[in-house]
């Protein structure tokens, strides 16, 4: 098989619609009963929140309806070339597509902590790190490893590790 193609989870998951969900019903609660208060400037503190609130949810809304992010990595080994798809904001799109000219290396980036980071980039030539991992719940250590070799493989190209 010469093109294997990778699907990229984008910014419609669950938690993102949990997320909007309840900035909408609590900045509208604010909102509301801001308006019904007595004391002005606490009513009028009130709707800012609110209204922050409510601003934010439909932010969050637009980029779960467009699916910011989402897209597909699709890997050539006949040709030697990625393609990168991904969807951006405003459904702008986002069309990448590098030879094995183009091509440095693939870089690991591992960084445990409070926000723990688990990516892999391919480095081209000029100097650019493209994520090809989806953002999100950072995967198993063994499952990138697995998978950042593979590709290594396939692409014919060296493999860097970055511990963060």
């Amino acid at each position: 098989m010469s093109i294997q193609r990778e699907s990229i989870i984008g910014s419609r998951r669950w938690s993102n619609m949990i997320w909007c969900a309840i900035l909408v019903t609590a900045g509208s609660g604010f909102w509301f009963n801001g308006m019904q208060s007595e004391l002005a400037l606490q009513g009028a503190i009130m709707c800012f929140y609110g209204s922050v609130a409510v601003t934010l949810s439909v932010y969050l809304f637009l980029t779960i309806w467009w699916d910011v992010g989402g897209g597909y990595n699709e890997y050539d080994t006949e040709n030697k070339s990625i393609t990168i798809w991904r969807r951006g904001f405003g459904n702008k799109t986002i069309f990448l597509k590098y030879t094995r000219d183009q091509m440095q290396a693939l870089k690991v980036v591992v960084k445990d902590g409070l926000n723990p980071k688990r990516e892999i980039y391919l480095c081209t030539t000029t100097g650019a790190q493209i994520p090809l991992t989806a953002v999100g719940e950072p995967m198993p250590l063994a499952e990138l490893e697995q998978k950042a070799t593979q590709l290594a493989q396939w692409l014919n190209l060296s493999l860097v590790g970055m511990r963060a």
